[in-house]
């Protein structure tokens, strides 16, 4: 009885997640806006000489911005709904560093009300190209984390990134580690697609799949492996390997 009560509450937690997200989101839409604003008024002032060098550097933030503030967009939007319509992705190798950009704020928005749970990037300043579809691989990131959110109770969610060979590792972990957690990560690996569920995961449009398939579907799609690790000390992680090139 309390652990059905328990998953109630956690349903109905997430349903008025869903509600809040745009306001919790407020601040982290700000920031690329700002920057676009604030840089591309430099380059509409006639008082200020602009060389050819600095013009660059203000053109590649402006579209960094931008590209992350489309990201930040999309994966709001994403997972803001219990339902997912994809057509298949179209990965290619190419950077990652925006989408992670993205899904950062993404997290650190999702966190931003519950003061027992916190979000930590460890990100590397250089990364290498990686096989994913840039406007695929946001949503299923930043939907795992959504879930992890709402299944701990208390620690730190952590988002790293480790460049083995052959793939770049973005490993979602939380510290303060429960068998609830561990059963919610469990959700993402279990390959149980029968019927009706199969049929759509095999369709070449995938339409009104839950979390769970669209997380799969897409994975899948950009040959990227999913792995739990439980060995790491007082911590549960979620190991995704995204293919990089040569």
């Amino acid at each position: 009885m309390g652990e059905s009560l328990k998953l109630s509450h956690k349903q109905t937690s997430l349903t008025n997640g869903n509600e809040n997200i745009f306001p919790d989101m407020a601040h982290e839409l700000r920031n690329p806006l700002n920057s676009m604003i604030g840089f591309s008024s430099v380059m509409l002032n006639e008082e200020y000489e602009i060389d050819k060098n600095e013009l660059k550097e203000i053109i590649d933030i402006i579209n960094s911005s931008s590209r992350k503030l489309l990201s930040l967009i999309g994966n709001i939007i994403h997972i803001s709904t219990d339902k997912y319509t994809l057509t298949s992705p179209s990965p290619e190798y190419c950077d990652i560093s925006h989408t992670l950009q993205a899904v950062s704020s993404i997290a650190k928005g999702l966190t931003k009300r519950d003061k027992s749970v916190s979000f930590k990037a460890d990100i590397h300043d250089k990364l290498p190209g990686v096989y994913h579809d840039e406007g695929v691989s946001g949503k299923v990131l930043s939907g795992i984390i959504k879930h992890i959110v709402h299944y701990a109770e208390s620690g730190e969610i952590i988002l790293k990134t480790f460049a083995e060979k052959n793939y770049l590792n973005i490993q979602i972990s939380k510290t303060a580690n429960s068998k609830n957690l561990k059963d919610a990560f469990l959700s993402f690996l279990t390959e149980e697609t029968e019927g009706r569920e199969k049929k759509k995961l095999s369709s070449t449009g995938a339409q009104g799949l839950t979390k769970f398939e669209f997380i799969k579907y897409s994975l899948h799609k950009m040959d990227a492996l999913i792995s739990l690790d439980t060995d790491i000390g007082n911590q549960a992680a979620l190991s995704i390997k995204l293919k990089t090139k040569g």
